[in-house]
């Protein structure tokens, strides 16, 4: 007679995975859905204060300006008017000009007095105002520095410093030639992460979410501990 073989331990090896997947399976169903972190909704920005285009249109060169329906260079009226002794006087066309540059405040220390056209400087040399960061270099010699070497001011393209596709910012593209100085900028809000709340809520030693929910369940640690001792 045929004896009957015993059933292969191999059959019950196949099965061992099956079983510990359907476990894990029923422990994560059974557990919460949320994170009892606390955690603060992310605030609205703006996305004009996201822009990365330059804060300030540089002007032509030469400049132009709409007059009467036609564009008309600096010089175009220049030439026919006399600057009178005070050159920072905002008249006519230059209103809207409110010099405020420090000890620089006369028109005629950046503008060449002869070609209008022209920016001036030291001995009198013209430059184009295409080339106006020359002009910034004569006072602002370290900064001028500093943005030739890449960290102030803003570099696109490339980060690259001899990358052709880089190009740099100049100072009138930031900067108002005639009022420099940046008016407050309010800082945009930080991201939104378990290591950040309202700071005011918690313990000073305790000052973001995820250590808040590590100290309670640490309280809660001892207290199990304390009440196992008794």
């Amino acid at each position: 007679m045929n004896k009957q073989k015993p059933a292969s331990n191999s059959n019950l090896g196949s099965w061992i995975p099956c079983i510990v997947f359907a476990v894990i399976a029923v422990v994560l169903f059974a557990s919460p859905i949320h994170s009892s972190v606390k955690t603060v909704a992310s605030p609205e920005i703006d996305p004009a204060d996201l822009a990365t285009t330059s804060r300030r249109t540089p002007l032509g060169d030469p400049p132009l300006t709409k007059i009467n329906g036609f564009q008309r260079d600096c010089q175009d009226c220049h030439k026919l008017f006399k600057s009178g002794t005070k050159h920072n006087d905002g008249k006519l066309q230059h209103g809207h000009v409110k010099l405020q540059h420090g000890m620089n405040d006369d028109c005629l220390n950046c503008h060449l007095k002869e070609d209008r056209n022209k920016l001036r400087l030291h001995g009198n040399k013209q430059i184009g105002f295409s080339k106006s960061e020359m002009l910034c270099a004569q006072c602002h010699g370290t900064t001028y520095r500093d943005w030739k070497s890449g960290i102030h001011g803003k570099a696109q393209g490339s980060w690259e410093k001899y990358d052709e596709k880089r190009t740099m910012l100049t100072c009138v593209a930031c900067h108002d030639p005639h009022s420099p100085a940046f008016p407050a900028i309010k800082p945009l809000p930080g991201p939104q992460t378990l290591r950040m709340d309202d700071v005011k809520k918690h313990h000073p030693h305790y000052d973001s979410s995820l250590m808040q929910w590590l100290n309670e369940d640490e309280s809660h640690s001892e207290e199990h501990e304390a009440h196992d001792h008794e």
